[in-house]
């Protein structure tokens, strides 16, 4: 499986203002997890060998406690993904795209 992700610099700091507070950012490699197992369990039925390459854009920090929502559109074997903070309704995954073996 071949993976890429593009994240801006700001989203790197271990700590940001998120909301009116200073969060613990989570780690990039914690965030793709949480959304690997979504398209994992939603799509794959847990057969990681479906999977080919997965990439995305991460936009924004995600904080530690709070839920994520991946939300997912499958056309033939691409899935593209996008994932939001249910909490504050913003996202931090844009532009996910999960290609499939066929």
């Amino acid at each position: 499986m071949i993976a890429r992700l593009i994240v801006p610099r700001d989203v790197l700091s271990e700590t940001a203002a998120i909301g009116d507070r200073e969060s613990e950012v989570m780690e990039v490699s914690h965030m793709m997890g949480v959304v690997c197992r979504a398209l994992l369990q939603t799509i794959c039925e847990f057969d990681h060998t479906l999977i080919s390459t997965l990439s995305a854009h991460i936009v924004g920090p995600l904080a530690a406690g709070e839920t994520l929502r991946t939300d997912m559109w499958q056309e033939a074997n691409v899935v593209t993904y996008r994932s939001t903070v249910v909490e504050r309704n913003e996202p931090v995954i844009a532009y996910g795209q999960c290609v499939l073996v066929t």
